[in-house]
């Protein structure tokens, strides 16, 4: 919000804008009471529109304007006026350090006495509990006097909301920061942060006292301690290197090294603990002996090792030359960071499922987002990496699926049935061509549109300044197609990847529009990324069962080629077949993580009466009820557990993790699961004592559906782990008894899965998308030979009752539906579906189980969002090969 010269705040009249940054825009007024200039700050928007924050923004202010200190600039109030919130503060005229810096090195005589005023401030306030936050040489100013002013104290505090973002620390540099916030933006420049806000840990006056370090050594060297082209650049120096000690100057002195050294610390333990001792340490090189003797005897050693040093440095050039450039490359070979952004205040992200979605701009600068209201708008946002604010695109209500302009500028979407672009400066969204219910869109140079306008259609293009849309591509439903969509350009701009429903990833050309090239089996579409850092090809990312995948690929010769490298794990998806995940051309990546809410066991009749719920909400992702109806196997998000339905008391049933798809054996002793990467199948006793069994060992991936009832077999899902096979996954059987030579069920061209034996084990249900969308089927068990389609409007996750007389499954919409069963002459009659009741269920059709039947069919259990459940964060995750120097490959 821009405010104009004249308008009045109060008592303060506005004079002219001074600037604007993370914390707000600053103004300089007039105090028409006292007669005096002040700096008005006006408040960021998402913060003034929060009563919550407010008052504690307001509690947090009182007590920072109790800091009355020569060398803290003074809070002098807080305003409020026309619905503009401001924070009144004194008015310090002179250059900030920043600018003093950016005309070269400041000499150790200049320097100190700066440093001594800025560690006596700090010293002030955390003699009060108040710590800086935010200090860097922007926040403090020197006056035409020599007095230094420090800014903004405790402001990134206040800034921050109540519920921060918890921290995860893990092998990876996991860096989700107290700074990372709901406005999703870095409180605090990323050169000054310590190790420690990087990370997210809590945050005490050292973190103060390593932003001094890193000022102070700034000051003498004219560099930042800490640098990279790219925060995630700067971010891993901060995490993983020490500074260049050999750019301070030789006039240096030693104590200031020294002190340097303990502030820089990385180790909370080794660091300086009280920035007393730093004012101390300045002293003692400020007084006449001791500053002068300091300098002295450096000076007196240089001299006396000047020939020496001359020819070491001549003989070990070239090593201190490679030195100098691996320090400057600091994240060649570290793993890879990750920050966790949140939605802003008043809103969740809309990028999981089919609602939304989140894209990265070409640049790396920006993220686009959808967020929704509590109201239930859709809009689109816009978030700068390196901005206090995410900041809302007008006119773009029910927005879906952004995709950015080649050049950065410029954002496609669908809202409304039309294809539409806005400009990320401002403006109106505007029409680019009607569409049905868009899938995707890529733009290249020559500002051409590709995208998909229907759910089961072909590639279409038109011009970004509008048009009418001419067809790329040809669905053929001969070969089993059905739709092409989430297309991307590849950098030549002509020719582009894109997801062929149920057939996987391919190449196509806008010149040569019969060209269709296969390049890789996927359930969902693939990113290209070009070549960065030591990479000399690009790579192809995609999402397999949550975990991302890239793979290397010669965009030249259009092919994949090497080895596949596993990135992430607990990767969302959206749409059908498509990832959350987007990309940058410098490799940064952003996902949504698989929403880690937490679930709650809740019975319902029949009707959709809940009837109880019981246990406590966890992470619970899948169950599978007993066959004495006394007992429920629950998948966590790592391990199977076990409960009592009298007692509510979860027993642990593996301790190894990864592990998925809890099923029973038929007389409730052993429990079977799916674990491992890639997973294969064990069983241990249901109550988690002995050892597990391995079933069956497989190099692909190995999904377990159920357990025969006369414990014969067990029945999975298969999926070759070969990019070069285009197989999409089967029904396979394991013979527990004899041979145990796994055997195929079903061998089709489609996607089968969710198999459930029939209570007397002579039919298998299961889901398939033959039809183009997941449909229930029944066939004949062993022999196959008798099949039929139980849906008719979509359909996951059959259940049978425990009679076979009734089987279950989930519809559009969550609907729980009825098929009656009828045994005629050694075969079967199935009746119409009927809709039961609706289930709030937030699961996939591909995911684990998440409901169960009783026998008798009149109780159901299933897992429901609690009421605290929140939609996951994205992650932006900088360095990938960081990762993938880790040797994490995928088999």
């Amino acid at each position: 919000m821009s405010l104009p010269t004249g308008v009045r705040l109060g008592a303060y009249e506005i004079l002219a804008a001074i600037g604007a940054g993370g914390m707000g825009e600053v103004y300089r007024a007039r105090d028409r009471k006292l007669d005096r200039d002040v700096a008005i700050k006006i408040l960021p928007e998402e913060l003034a529109t929060d009563p919550d924050r407010i008052a504690r923004f307001e509690r947090e202010a009182k007590t920072l304007a109790a800091l009355n200190h020569p060398n803290i600039a003074q809070i002098y109030g807080f305003e409020e006026s026309d619905g503009i919130r401001a924070l009144v503060i004194e008015m310090v005229e002179g250059p900030t350090l920043a600018d003093r810096i950016a005309q070269g090195p400041v000499p150790v005589e200049e320097a100190l006495p700066v440093a001594r005023q800025i560690a006596d401030a700090l010293e002030a306030a955390h003699e009060r509990g108040i710590i800086h936050r935010d200090l860097k040489p922007a926040n403090v100013k020197v006056r035409p006097d020599g007095t230094v002013k420090v800014l903004d104290f405790g402001l990134a505090k206040a800034l921050e909301p109540r519920s921060g973002v918890g921290s995860d620390v893990t092998a990876s540099s996991t860096m989700t920061s107290p700074a990372m916030t709901r406005i999703g933006v870095i409180l605090g420049t990323a050169a000054y942060m310590s190790p420690e806000q990087a990370r997210g840990q809590a945050v005490d006056k050292r973190s103060d006292i390593w932003a001094f370090g890193c000022v102070l050594f700034e000051m003498l060297t004219g560099r930042p301690a800490f640098a990279g082209a790219t925060v995630a650049e700067t971010i891993a120096a901060i995490v993983h290197l020490e500074p260049n000690w050999k750019e301070l100057r030789q006039a240096t002195p030693e104590s200031i090294r020294r002190l340097l050294r303990r502030c820089l610390q990385k180790d909370l333990k080794r660091r300086l603990r009280d920035i007393g001792d730093a004012r101390a340490e300045i002293d003692d090189a400020l007084t006449t002996s001791g500053g002068r003797r300091d300098v002295r005897e450096h000076r007196e050693v240089s001299r006396r090792w000047i020939w020496g040093l001359a020819f070491i440095l001549v003989a070990l050039g070239l090593g201190v030359g490679w030195t100098i450039e691996h320090l400057q490359q600091p994240v060649a070979d570290l793993r890879a960071a990750r920050l966790t952004v949140n939605p802003p205040t008043g809103t969740e992200f809309r990028v999981a499922g089919e609602t939304g979605g989140a894209a990265i701009s070409p640049d790396g600068r920006l993220l686009a987002f959808v967020a929704r209201y509590s109201n239930g708008v859709d809009k689109l946002w816009i978030r700068p990496l390196n901005s206090l604010a995410a900041r809302e695109l007008p006119g773009t209500d029910d927005a879906r699926y952004p995709f950015w302009s080649p050049d950065s500028a410029s954002l496609g979407f669908f809202a409304g049935g039309r294809l539409k672009r806005v400009e990320v400066a401002g403006g109106s969204p505007a029409v680019i061509c009607e569409v049905a219910s868009g899938r995707g869109g890529t733009w290249n140079e020559e500002g051409v549109v590709l995208f998909n306008a229907v759910n089961d259609g072909p590639l279409l293009k038109v011009s970004a300044t509008g048009g009418t849309p001419v067809p790329v591509t040809t669905v053929d439903t001969a070969q089993g197609e059905n739709s092409h969509r989430w297309p991307q350009f590849l950098p030549d701009g002509r020719r582009f990847i894109y997801f062929n429903r149920g057939k996987g990833i391919y190449l196509g050309s806008l010149d040569r529009p019969q060209e269709k090239i296969w390049l890789l089996n996927s359930t969902t579409n693939a990113i290209y990324a070009p070549p960065h850092g030591a990479n000399e090809l690009g790579h192809l990312f995609w999402v397999r069962d949550g975990t991302l995948i890239a793979q290397p690929f010669d965009a030249v010769a259009s092919k994949v080629t090497g080895q596949p490298a596993m990135i992430a794990e607990g990767v969302a998806l959206g749409a059908v077949g498509q990832s959350t995940v987007s990309i940058s051309k410098d490799g940064t990546i952003v996902y949504s993580e698989v929403g880690v809410e937490h679930l709650r066991l809740s019975w319902y009749d029949r009707n959709g009466k809940q009837l109880a719920v019981f246990g406590q909400p966890e992470r619970y992702v899948g169950l599978r009820i007993s066959p004495d109806a006394k007992r429920v196997a629950l998948a966590e998000v790592a391990d199977i557990w076990q409960m009592e339905f009298a007692r509510a008391i979860p027993t642990r049933v593996t301790f190894s993790g990864s592990v998925n798809n809890p099923v029973w054996s038929p007389d409730g002793q052993r429990i079977a699961y799916q674990k491992g990467s890639p997973p294969n199948l064990f069983s241990g006793s249901a109550n988690g004592t002995g050892s597990e069994k391995r079933l069956i060992e497989s190099r692909d991936t190995l999904v377990l559906r159920d357990w025969s009832p006369d414990g014969m077999f067990l029945l999975y899902s298969a999926l070759s782990n070969d990019i070069s096979s285009r197989a999409q996954p089967d029904l396979w059987l394991l013979p527990l008894t004899g041979d145990r030579q796994p055997f195929r069920f079903l061998k089709t061209p489609f996607r089968e899965g969710a198999g459930q034996f029939s209570p007397d084990a002579a039919w298998i249900a299961y889901t398939s998308d033959e039809s183009r969308r997941n449909e229930v089927y029944v066939q004949s068990f062993p022999s196959g030979q008798v099949k039929w389609t139980v849906s008719s409007n979509g359909g996951a996750w059959p259940r049978w009752r425990r009679d076979g007389r009734e089987l279950f499954y989930v519809g559009l919409d969550s609907k729980v539906m009825s098929v009656e069963v009828r045994a005629v002459s050694g075969s079967l009659e199935f009746g119409t579906p009927t809709s039961l009741f609706t289930l709030p269920l937030t699961r996939g059709e591909n995911d684990p189980y998440p409901y169960d039947v009783m026998p008798d069919g009149q109780r159901f259990l299933a897992l429901v969002p609690a009421s605290d459940a929140e939609t996951p964060p994205l992650t932006v995750m900088f360095n990938w090969q960081g990762e993938q120097n880790q040797g994490v490959t995928v088999k």
